[in-house]
């Protein structure tokens, strides 16, 4: 065991203490967290316009058409609901790249925040996000470069489903939040997620998950919390769940999965 193990501990909380701590952090955590989810979204977009512009994935040996490569990066900074952040944002070396859902001098991104953010829902496939990618560069960039976008943020999005993950986290944070995403008529209309943070023993929160759920229920949340063990997680000291069904059931599940978890429900 680690000095960060849970059962080598000897500051674990009792309830009343848990409880206090996560309502301390709850805010500063949730903001911390979207603001890393929002960094890698916002990246990973820009990225796939510059491929769609030069006309190849990174690391494509295969013969190219034309003399233009991506450039390094500047640094911008960004403001939305997660307040300011800092992005990485590609250039080409020809400097005729023009990014769409970041211009060059727009800072401003409120507008698109939620329609963003539901591309990296758990549960979306390549067509689920079809309509999202459409709805944002639609009559803005042809077909063919809207395919190049939408096959890059796709393979994007499975390499962060499949990330792994710390072993130990201090708190889990499971909330409800809406998030943008396409009806059966392809219409953009809010539909409920549960975002879920980790904060790790050393102060740093980021997002684990973002689960789509259009009707709550015990076998989808064992599916949920399977998906997190495996992607590496053994030990939690406590977890947090605001805007959940909560039940006894739904406790017995998490307990079972990480035993020396203290689970609450907060509001």
């Amino acid at each position: 065991m680690t000095k960060t193990s849970l059962q080598n501990r000897n500051d674990m909380p009792n309830n009343n203490q848990t409880s206090k701590l996560e309502h301390q952090l709850s805010f500063l955590d949730h903001h911390q967290g979207l603001q890393e989810a929002y960094t890698l979204i916002f990246e990973s977009l820009l990225n796939a316009e510059l491929e769609a512009h030069i006309g190849f994935r990174k690391n494509d040996t295969s013969p190219k058409n034309t003399a233009n490569r991506r450039n390094g990066h500047t640094l911008k900074t960004i403001n939305g609901t997660f307040g300011k952040i800092i992005i990485k944002n590609p250039r080409d070396r020809e400097a005729t790249f023009k990014p769409i859902i970041i211009s060059k001098r727009q800072t401003d991104v409120l507008w698109r925040d939620s329609k963003v953010l539901a591309l990296y829902t758990q549960g979306m496939n390549q067509k689920d996000i079809t309509p999202i990618i459409n709805d944002l560069y639609t009559s803005l960039l042809p077909q063919e470069k809207i395919d190049l976008i939408k096959d890059a943020v796709a393979n994007s999005i499975k390499k962060w489903l499949i990330k792994k993950l710390k072993s130990s986290y201090s708190n889990i944070l499971v909330s409800r939040i809406y998030v943008e995403l396409p009806n059966q008529e392809g219409e953009m209309q809010n539909h409920i997620a549960f975002l879920i943070l980790g904060l790790d023993f050393e102060g740093h929160a980021s997002m684990l998950g973002l689960p789509f759920m259009p009707k709550e229920s015990l076998s989808n949340w064992i599916t949920i919390f399977s998906h997190l063990k495996a992607r590496g997680i053994k030990e939690v000291l406590s977890m947090s769940m605001s805007g959940v069904n909560y039940t006894d059931e739904l406790k017995d599940v998490i307990t079972a999965l990480f035993p020396k978890t203290i689970v609450e429900r907060t509001f």
